[in-house]
Order: structure tokens, then C-alpha cells, then sequence
């Protein structure tokens, strides 16, 4: 479902879905530099848009290099989040996800904070962000009537 744009970084993959998810699968050990260019694309991909939904796959995932964590939590801070699906994590990246996401949400207005779903299956995710894109359509719907 990636439009043909799969991005690789290292042993990682990211993409922009259209009309409005950002997907990425970190598998094993995300060094600095990785890092780096995960955030720079995912900066990328918010840019100019009214909003984004994160579908995050973290089956794979071992580690985090401290730098990056650091990074990930500002750039989610400057694209228009308004929801994040989180699947096959396992508590370790579990426990990461939510420091990066729950900084980010710490200074975010009342309406700019996105939610959070770990969920089992790639199916719960996608299934967690349409309800999210129906809320948050319906929030944008009556803010503009």
C-alpha cells in the first residue's frame, strides 16, 4: 500500500500512504544516522498537510539509539499528528513508543493531541485510524460551520 515510494533506511522502511498516513517498520537496532534521515523523510511527509496518522510496525524492533529518541519527539512536534497506531510491539518497544509519543503530546494544545493505539494486527491499526480520520474530519466539519 505504498504508493511505490518505500523509502529504506538501513534495514528500515517508511512511506507516505496516501491520503494521509505515515507507515514505517523499524526492524532491529535504529542507529544515529538512521535516525537522522527517518525523521528528515517523516518531516517530509507532514509537510503542507493539514494532518497525519502514524501506522507504526515494531514487531522487529530491538533498540533506539538515545539521540534519535530525542529527534523523533521533536519531529512529531512540528507535523500535524492527530493519531498514532502502534502493532506487534513488544514491551520494550512498547515502553520506547510511548517516552518519544507522550513528550510530543506534552505540548500540544487540547485539540493539536493525537492519541495513541497499541493494537495486535496491521488490520486493528489501519482500523483505529479511520475512526481517527472520521473524528477528526467531523472536529474540522464543526469548527468550520
Amino acid at each position: 500500500m505504498d504508493n511505490g515510494q518505500s523509502n529504506r533506511v538501513g534495514q528500515h522502511i517508511t512511506y507516505f500512504e496516501d491520503p494521509d498516513i505515515i507507515y514505517m517498520k523499524l526492524i532491529g537496532e535504529v542507529t544515529a544516522a538512521e535516525g537522522v534521515d527517518l525523521n528528515r523523510l517523516h518531516r517530509d511527509f507532514g509537510r503542507g498537510r493539514s494532518h497525519v496518522f502514524l501506522l507504526f510496525d515494531l514487531s522487529e524492533l530491538e533498540k533506539i539509539d538515545a539521540g534519535v529518541r530525542k529527534e523523533a519527539g521533536a519531529t512529531l512536534k512540528m507535523i500535524p499528528m492527530r493519531g498514532a497506531a502502534i502493532f506487534g510491539a513488544p514491551m520494550k518497544a512498547r515502553v520506547l513508543a510511548k517516552l518519544i509519543l507522550t513528550a510530543m503530546n506534552l505540548f500540544k494544545g487540547e485539540d493539536e493531541k493525537a492519541p495513541v493505539q497499541f493494537v495486535d494486527s496491521e488490520a486493528d491499526a489501519r482500523a483505529f485510524i479511520d475512526k481517527r480520520r472520521r473524528e477528526v474530519a467531523a472536529r474540522q466539519q464543526a469548527a468550520s460551520a
